[in-house]
Protein backbone atom coordinates (compact mmCIF):
# COMPACT_ATOMS: atom_id res chain seq x y z
CA UNK A 1 0.00 0.00 0.00
CA UNK A 2 1.58 3.17 -1.27
CA UNK A 3 -0.21 5.79 -0.02
CA UNK A 4 0.73 9.89 0.06
CA UNK A 5 2.64 8.89 3.96
CA UNK A 6 4.47 6.67 2.51
CA UNK A 7 6.06 7.99 -0.25
CA UNK A 8 6.72 11.25 1.63
CA UNK A 9 10.03 10.34 2.60
CA UNK A 10 10.75 9.43 -0.98
CA UNK A 11 13.56 11.05 -2.67
CA UNK A 12 12.98 11.80 -7.07
CA UNK A 13 15.85 11.05 -8.82
CA UNK A 14 16.56 11.50 -12.58
CA UNK A 15 17.49 8.32 -14.66
CA UNK A 16 17.35 8.32 -18.35
CA UNK A 17 14.49 10.85 -18.18
CA UNK A 18 12.54 9.07 -15.92
CA UNK A 19 11.76 9.67 -11.87
CA UNK A 20 13.14 7.12 -10.08
CA UNK A 21 12.38 7.01 -6.28
CA UNK A 22 14.07 6.29 -3.72
CA UNK A 23 13.52 6.25 0.31
CA UNK A 24 15.39 9.01 1.96
CA UNK A 25 17.37 8.16 5.05
CA UNK A 26 15.49 8.13 7.95
CA UNK A 27 18.39 9.48 10.14
CA UNK A 28 21.61 11.41 8.75
CA UNK A 29 25.13 9.59 7.80
CA UNK A 30 22.93 6.44 6.62
CA UNK A 31 22.46 4.89 3.26
CA UNK A 32 20.58 2.19 2.12
CA UNK A 33 21.69 -1.34 2.13
CA UNK A 34 18.81 -3.62 1.99
CA UNK A 35 15.14 -3.19 1.52
CA UNK A 36 11.98 -4.71 0.04
CA UNK A 37 8.77 -2.61 -0.81
CA UNK A 38 6.92 -5.43 -1.97
CA UNK A 39 5.75 -4.14 -5.03
CA UNK A 40 5.46 -7.41 -6.82
CA UNK A 41 2.64 -9.95 -7.14
CA UNK A 42 4.68 -12.67 -4.56
CA UNK A 43 6.84 -13.46 -1.88
CA UNK A 44 10.79 -12.01 -3.06
CA UNK A 45 12.29 -15.69 -3.21
CA UNK A 46 15.72 -13.82 -3.02
CA UNK A 47 14.96 -12.09 -0.09
CA UNK A 48 12.81 -14.15 2.75
CA UNK A 49 12.34 -17.92 3.20
CA UNK A 50 9.06 -19.02 5.31
CA UNK A 51 10.12 -19.47 8.54
CA UNK A 52 9.62 -21.86 10.91
CA UNK A 53 7.42 -24.27 9.14
CA UNK A 54 4.95 -26.76 10.68
CA UNK A 55 3.71 -26.77 14.07
CA UNK A 56 5.01 -23.68 16.57
CA UNK A 57 2.92 -23.17 19.68
CA UNK A 58 -0.84 -22.94 19.29
CA UNK A 59 -0.41 -22.71 15.64
CA UNK A 60 1.05 -24.11 12.29
CA UNK A 61 3.08 -22.45 9.96
CA UNK A 62 1.65 -22.72 6.06
CA UNK A 63 3.36 -20.83 2.92
CA UNK A 64 -0.71 -19.96 2.09
CA UNK A 65 -0.53 -17.37 5.34
CA UNK A 66 1.68 -15.12 3.40
CA UNK A 67 0.80 -13.05 0.54
CA UNK A 68 1.92 -10.23 -1.60
CA UNK A 69 -0.52 -8.59 -3.21
CA UNK A 70 -1.36 -4.43 -3.72
CA UNK A 71 2.17 -3.03 -2.58
CA UNK A 72 1.91 -4.93 0.76
CA UNK A 73 2.59 -8.13 2.27
CA UNK A 74 0.36 -9.88 4.23
CA UNK A 75 0.84 -12.31 6.95
CA UNK A 76 -3.03 -13.73 7.86
CA UNK A 77 -4.33 -15.74 10.70
CA UNK A 78 -7.10 -18.11 9.91
CA UNK A 79 -9.30 -21.00 11.74
CA UNK A 80 -9.53 -24.47 10.07
CA UNK A 81 -10.98 -26.74 11.64
CA UNK A 82 -9.67 -30.59 11.62
CA UNK A 83 -12.78 -33.29 11.51
CA UNK A 84 -12.52 -35.75 14.13
CA UNK A 85 -14.05 -39.69 13.41
CA UNK A 86 -14.67 -39.79 17.53
CA UNK A 87 -16.08 -36.16 18.09
CA UNK A 88 -16.57 -32.90 17.37
CA UNK A 89 -14.11 -30.89 14.75
CA UNK A 90 -10.47 -30.06 16.36
CA UNK A 91 -10.06 -25.88 15.74
CA UNK A 92 -6.56 -25.84 14.33
CA UNK A 93 -4.87 -22.46 13.54
CA UNK A 94 -2.74 -20.98 10.76
CA UNK A 95 -0.32 -18.48 10.53
CA UNK A 96 3.07 -17.48 8.95
CA UNK A 97 6.49 -16.53 9.70
CA UNK A 98 9.12 -15.39 6.89
CA UNK A 99 12.99 -14.19 7.33
CA UNK A 100 15.98 -13.44 5.58
CA UNK A 101 18.26 -16.29 7.26
CA UNK A 102 20.99 -17.40 4.51
CA UNK A 103 19.76 -14.79 2.18
CA UNK A 104 20.34 -10.89 3.96
CA UNK A 105 22.23 -10.94 7.82
CA UNK A 106 24.06 -7.78 8.60
CA UNK A 107 25.88 -6.47 11.92
CA UNK A 108 24.81 -2.80 12.85
CA UNK A 109 22.44 -0.84 10.83
CA UNK A 110 18.79 1.19 10.95
CA UNK A 111 16.26 -1.39 10.72
CA UNK A 112 12.45 -0.24 10.11
CA UNK A 113 9.16 -1.54 8.71
CA UNK A 114 5.73 0.18 7.97
CA UNK A 115 3.37 -2.19 9.52
CA UNK A 116 -0.27 -2.05 10.51
CA UNK A 117 -0.79 -4.83 13.07
CA UNK A 118 -3.66 -7.34 14.35
CA UNK A 119 -6.92 -6.49 15.82
CA UNK A 120 -7.58 -9.57 17.54
CA UNK A 121 -6.87 -10.93 20.58
CA UNK A 122 -5.04 -14.17 20.72
CA UNK A 123 -2.25 -13.83 18.34
CA UNK A 124 0.67 -11.53 18.41
CA UNK A 125 2.79 -10.41 15.81
CA UNK A 126 6.60 -8.93 15.46
CA UNK A 127 9.52 -7.89 13.55
CA UNK A 128 12.74 -8.57 15.10
CA UNK A 129 16.02 -9.41 14.02
CA UNK A 130 17.80 -12.48 15.43
CA UNK A 131 20.77 -14.77 15.31
CA UNK A 132 21.21 -18.26 14.56
CA UNK A 133 23.98 -19.45 17.18
CA UNK A 134 22.01 -17.90 19.86
CA UNK A 135 23.64 -18.94 23.29
CA UNK A 136 26.77 -19.93 21.08
CA UNK A 137 29.10 -19.20 23.61
CA UNK A 138 26.99 -19.15 26.29
CA UNK A 139 27.36 -16.06 28.59
CA UNK A 140 29.16 -14.06 24.83
CA UNK A 141 25.84 -12.05 23.52
CA UNK A 142 28.58 -10.09 21.60
CA UNK A 143 29.32 -13.28 19.61
CA UNK A 144 26.43 -15.37 20.26
CA UNK A 145 24.32 -13.01 19.26
CA UNK A 146 20.84 -11.44 20.43
CA UNK A 147 17.37 -11.50 19.85
CA UNK A 148 16.07 -8.11 19.07
CA UNK A 149 12.42 -7.62 19.20
CA UNK A 150 12.07 -4.06 17.40
CA UNK A 151 8.23 -4.39 18.27
CA UNK A 152 6.18 -6.86 19.91
CA UNK A 153 2.35 -6.64 19.89
CA UNK A 154 -0.31 -8.92 21.52
CA UNK A 155 -3.53 -7.63 21.26
CA UNK A 156 -4.91 -8.93 24.24
CA UNK A 157 -7.44 -6.82 27.14
CA UNK A 158 -4.77 -5.89 29.28
CA UNK A 159 -2.30 -4.51 26.68
CA UNK A 160 -4.51 -3.06 23.47
CA UNK A 161 -2.93 -0.02 23.63
CA UNK A 162 0.87 -1.72 24.89
CA UNK A 163 4.14 -3.14 22.65
CA UNK A 164 6.99 -4.34 24.10
CA UNK A 165 10.57 -3.78 23.10
CA UNK A 166 12.53 -6.51 24.60
CA UNK A 167 16.19 -8.59 23.78
CA UNK A 168 16.83 -11.44 24.64
CA UNK A 169 19.81 -13.02 25.18
CA UNK A 170 21.79 -17.03 26.20
CA UNK A 171 18.64 -17.92 25.50
CA UNK A 172 17.12 -21.42 26.45
CA UNK A 173 20.63 -21.60 28.54
CA UNK A 174 21.19 -21.75 32.23
CA UNK A 175 22.48 -17.89 31.86
CA UNK A 176 19.25 -16.54 29.90
CA UNK A 177 18.55 -12.89 30.58
CA UNK A 178 16.44 -10.21 28.48
CA UNK A 179 15.72 -6.54 28.95
CA UNK A 180 12.96 -4.70 28.15
CA UNK A 181 10.53 -1.93 27.84
CA UNK A 182 6.61 -1.57 27.27
CA UNK A 183 5.75 1.50 25.72
CA UNK A 184 1.65 3.28 25.44
CA UNK A 185 0.96 3.62 22.02
CA UNK A 186 -2.40 4.46 22.13
CA UNK A 187 -3.40 4.28 18.18
CA UNK A 188 -1.31 1.58 17.92
CA UNK A 189 -3.88 -0.40 16.11
CA UNK A 190 -5.09 2.26 13.77
CA UNK A 191 -3.14 2.47 10.76
CA UNK A 192 0.22 2.30 9.75
CA UNK A 193 3.24 2.87 11.84
CA UNK A 194 7.05 3.00 11.32
CA UNK A 195 8.98 0.52 13.95
CA UNK A 196 13.11 1.08 14.00
CA UNK A 197 16.16 -0.04 15.86
CA UNK A 198 19.14 1.52 15.51
CA UNK A 199 21.66 -1.08 16.54
CA UNK A 200 25.53 0.46 16.90
CA UNK A 201 28.44 -0.95 18.77
CA UNK A 202 27.43 1.31 21.72
CA UNK A 203 23.98 0.73 22.04
CA UNK A 204 19.91 -0.47 20.37
CA UNK A 205 17.95 2.81 20.55
CA UNK A 206 14.41 1.74 19.12
CA UNK A 207 11.58 4.00 17.45
CA UNK A 208 8.42 4.25 16.63
CA UNK A 209 7.32 7.03 14.35
CA UNK A 210 10.90 8.66 14.19
CA UNK A 211 10.76 9.16 17.89
CA UNK A 212 13.28 7.29 20.47
CA UNK A 213 11.29 4.90 22.78
CA UNK A 214 13.78 2.88 24.45
CA UNK A 215 17.28 2.88 24.27
CA UNK A 216 19.85 -0.25 26.11
CA UNK A 217 23.57 -1.42 26.35
CA UNK A 218 23.13 -4.32 28.35
CA UNK A 219 23.50 -6.49 25.33
CA UNK A 220 24.80 -6.11 21.63
CA UNK A 221 25.58 -7.83 19.32
CA UNK A 222 28.47 -8.26 16.94
CA UNK A 223 27.81 -10.84 14.45
CA UNK A 224 25.39 -10.85 11.58
CA UNK A 225 22.15 -11.13 12.31
CA UNK A 226 18.82 -11.61 10.46
CA UNK A 227 15.38 -10.02 10.09
CA UNK A 228 12.01 -11.88 10.76
CA UNK A 229 8.22 -10.75 10.24
CA UNK A 230 6.08 -13.12 12.26
CA UNK A 231 2.47 -13.22 13.59
CA UNK A 232 2.14 -16.75 16.63
CA UNK A 233 -0.48 -17.91 18.11
CA UNK A 234 -0.08 -18.64 22.18
CA UNK A 235 -1.99 -18.02 25.41
CA UNK A 236 -0.04 -15.05 25.98
CA UNK A 237 -1.78 -13.34 23.46
CA UNK A 238 -5.36 -13.97 24.91
CA UNK A 239 -7.96 -16.31 23.54
CA UNK A 240 -7.81 -16.69 20.22
CA UNK A 241 -10.91 -18.90 19.74
CA UNK A 242 -12.48 -15.34 20.63
CA UNK A 243 -10.62 -13.43 17.81
CA UNK A 244 -13.11 -12.99 14.46
CA UNK A 245 -10.94 -14.13 11.69
CA UNK A 246 -9.07 -14.17 9.45
CA UNK A 247 -7.37 -11.49 10.83
CA UNK A 248 -3.34 -10.51 10.88
CA UNK A 249 -0.82 -7.75 9.93
CA UNK A 250 0.11 -5.66 6.56
CA UNK A 251 3.97 -4.29 6.06
CA UNK A 252 4.21 -1.72 3.58
CA UNK A 253 7.60 -1.97 3.07
CA UNK A 254 11.40 -3.18 5.50
CA UNK A 255 14.17 -0.80 5.23
CA UNK A 256 18.00 -1.75 6.31
CA UNK A 257 20.37 1.55 6.28
CA UNK A 258 24.12 1.17 7.14
CA UNK A 259 26.54 4.15 8.19
CA UNK A 260 28.35 5.85 5.22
Amino acid sequence: MKTAATTAGLLLLPLSGCAVTRPAPPRPGYTLAWHDEFDGQSLEQTKWSHYAPGPRRDAVNVKEAVEVRDGSLFITTSRHDAPQADGPAKPEFRTGMISTLGKFETTYGYFECRMRVQREVGHWSAFWINTPTMGKPEGDPARAGVEIDIIEYLRSADYADKANHTIHWDYKTPSYKRDFTRVTLPEIAEGFHTYACEWTREYLAFFVDGRETWRTSKAIPRRDQYIILSVEIGKWGGDIRQARLPDGIEVDWVRVWKRL
